[in-house]
């Protein structure tokens, strides 16, 4: 099975834009989910932003992903039995739901 999380590109910057991370218990912060305090993990850890979460970044990564990953999306477009598709712009509740629906139709 292949399932393909999709999102336009605007959403995903912002999506990253909006993401941190907690030091001490690992949570991720994002659009859907926000800490009780600005820049305080609920657990009290400090909350910083990755590397890898800069919007520059994801703009220069961005040609890679179409370079390397639509062709695969192409290739197994043309295996319907394969190949799903996943609203990504929903909250992370709703897109594990729909994943894990898609795999338990498969067993």
């Amino acid at each position: 099975t292949v399932i393909s999380i999709e999102c336009p590109e605007e959403f995903l910057l912002a999506r990253i834009a909006s993401r941190v991370s907690c030091k001490t218990c690992k949570t991720v912060y994002g659009l859907d989910v926000r800490p009780k305090q600005e820049n305080i993990c609920n657990c009290g850890g400090q909350l910083y932003r990755r590397k890898d979460d800069d919007p520059e970044t994801f703009k220069a990564r961005l040609p890679e992903y179409t370079e390397k990953t639509l062709p695969l999306i192409d290739f197994y477009q043309q295996r319907p039995a394969l190949f799903h598709r996943v609203d990504g712009t929903r909250t992370v509740d709703k897109v594990f739901v729909d994943i894990c629906g898609i795999i338990e139709r498969k067993l």
